[in-house]
């Protein structure tokens, strides 16, 4: 898929995805509230996967983009796989210095000066 899209007013221009096997609208691969026709065999297959390579990873860094704690899904997901997490957001950065750091900063800010320092060592 090619999506043309309207930034100014975040509108889809061009056609919604279909299924290639019944046409029907496509539907994005994420567990929602209530989904009771959701598909778990490929998340479970991801899941797999992620739980095989965090199994070889000897100083995993978690880096934690603008969640937040109305539906924690992802900041459990990081302190579980902690403890070394940098956890950036600009509202909503606290946590337990035990698991890691909080910064202040929206994702791409964030991201920007951990590039800047990087290229710099």
């Amino acid at each position: 898929m090619q999506p043309k899209i309207d930034k100014e007013h975040c509108r889809l221009l061009s056609a919604v995805p279909t299924c290639p096997n019944c046409g029907a609208i496509a539907r994005p691969n994420i567990l929602m509230f209530g989904d009771w026709d959701w598909v778990d065999s490929h998340s479970s297959r991801q899941q797999a996967r992620l739980e095989r390579w965090l199994s070889g990873v000897q100083k995993l860094v978690v880096v934690e983009l603008g969640a937040g704690r109305a539906i924690p899904t992802v900041r459990n997901l990081s302190v579980r796989n902690g403890p070394r997490v940098i956890r950036t957001n600009p509202r909503e950065f606290s946590i337990d210095p035990s698991k890691g750091v909080g910064i202040a900063l929206a994702a791409l800010d964030a991201l920007t000066r951990f590039d800047t320092l990087l290229s710099v060592v």
